[in-house]
């Protein structure tokens, strides 16, 4: 089922594992964040108001095995599948949950959070490996739900971290939790808006501005109180976040993009006036973002779905943007990238398409699934994709399915039939 033109380089550069990837999703259609960031710093243990444990939420050691055990995590209505995702795929465990439910990495390769109408639950999905001088130990075990939650009033984004994750309810709270022993260490109030923040080193915060009446105009930065410390307007519509290389924080908006790096922030405007950004795509070890770009600006306007065909890579040095044409439309859920920096794209047109960042262009295409339409709610499942290791992973709600590719071959190895239809989906290399 494979239509491949991969280059030999390429092949090369997507054998390189990643560890956790996530994206960002527009709030036109959608809102979803999900995003490596480093939360190195201090901890200021608060005494649990605003929160609730359930339990102490600390996760157990899991059992050592022999090899990584990726896992793949998928929401459906009644409950989170949780998958074996590696040579023999599988489903582990379908844990019931209410609501319309979303997932959100958080970035330690083990847990997520899983908000629904409560709030941010912390959701265990039963592996994980840790470095030891050269080499890795492995754990896996049973994926469950920890017990620890974050009430939210209206639970919007989660920006990860190997050690840290910062919640947003977009009510106002922000709320940074210690993945280790799952326990709240910074807590504090904004305007209320769909927003997000980032945690950054010095014990400071990147956060989406509002104008005090829910519209977001810019980008603020604050300490661990919330108190603003200097503030960007020049952002109309703020909204998702990517880490990439350096501690680069790319923001997207209306007209373009933020670049927030080494202590400045400048624009990366889209070349047509009219140019949104909303999911953001990034990885440790690359200066490049992958990013969704919308310039349908009358359709935006008619409040109708836009359906873009293009992409954009924020380049975090200069903060120059460009734009790669997929020929086909794709969705907010769409978006991912491989640890070394290439992107991948689910079109309207059931492929997989690789995007080289450095050269702005598509360098390959996977046939996955048949054509498709992205449905007008955003609400409602579409093929959604997710990318860990060499692998990526597409869900296909008509046949209740979940596509196991191999991106290094330009295949699909294999297909597994869910008990549910599919909607949002997050995946880890173990």
């Amino acid at each position: 089922m494979s239509d491949t033109l991969l280059r030999p380089t390429l092949l090369a550069v997507l054998a390189t594992p990643a560890l956790l990837l996530g994206a960002c999703a527009d709030d036109d259609p959608a809102a979803d964040a999900a995003d490596d960031h480093a939360g190195a710093g201090h901890d200021h243990d608060h005494d649990g108001a605003g929160h609730d444990h359930g339990h102490d939420g600390a996760a157990a050691s899991l059992p050592e095995v022999r090899s990584a055990q990726p896992r793949v995590a998928i929401t459906h209505e009644g409950g989170v599948l949780v998958l074996d995702g590696g040579e023999e795929p599988k489903v582990l465990a379908d844990l019931p949950a209410e609501g319309y439910l979303r997932l959100n990495a958080a970035g330690d390769g083990r847990h997520a959070f899983v908000t629904d109408a409560a709030g941010f639950r912390a959701l265990d999905l039963g592996s994980y490996s840790r470095a030891h001088g050269d080499h890795f130990h492995h754990h896996a075990g049973e994926p469950s739900f920890t017990g620890f939650t974050v009430p939210a009033e209206e639970p919007g984004h989660v920006v990860g971290g190997p050690t840290r994750a910062v919640l947003f309810d977009d009510a106002g709270q922000v709320t940074e939790v210690r993945l280790a022993g799952m326990a709240v260490t910074e807590q504090f109030r904004l305007p209320a808006h769909h927003g997000i923040a980032v945690r950054e080193d010095r014990d400071r915060y990147l956060t989406t501005l509002s104008d005090g009446a829910g519209e977001r105009i810019g980008v603020a930065l604050r300490d661990g109180a919330g108190e603003e410390l200097e503030r960007h307007e020049d952002c109309p519509g703020a909204h998702g976040a990517a880490e990439a290389a350096g501690g680069a924080v790319v923001v997207g908006c209306a007209d373009g993009a933020l670049v927030h790096r080494d202590g400045t922030v400048a624009k990366a405007a889209a070349p047509g006036g009219y140019g949104r950004i909303g999911t953001e795509i990034g990885v440790p070890d690359s200066p490049l973002v992958l990013a969704d770009y919308r310039d349908d600006e009358a359709a935006a306007r008619a409040d109708r779905p836009q359906r873009p065909t293009r992409v954009a890579v924020v380049d975090t040095r200069d903060a120059s943007l460009r734009l790669v044409d997929l020929g086909t439309s794709y969705s907010f859920r769409s978006l991912a990238m491989t640890e070394a920096g290439i992107g991948v794209v689910l079109g309207t047109d059931g492929a997989l398409h690789l995007v080289d960042p450095a050269a702005g262009a598509v360098t390959g295409t996977i046939e996955v699934i048949g054509g498709w339409t992205e449905p007008e709610e955003w609400q409602r499942p579409r093929p959604a994709l997710a990318v860990a290791g060499d692998r990526a992973y597409v869900t296909d709600p008509a046949a209740r399915a979940l596509h196991i590719v191999d991106l290094a071959a330009g295949e699909v190895t294999a297909t597994v039939d869910l008990p549910g239809t599919p909607d949002e989906i997050l995946a880890t290399a173990g």
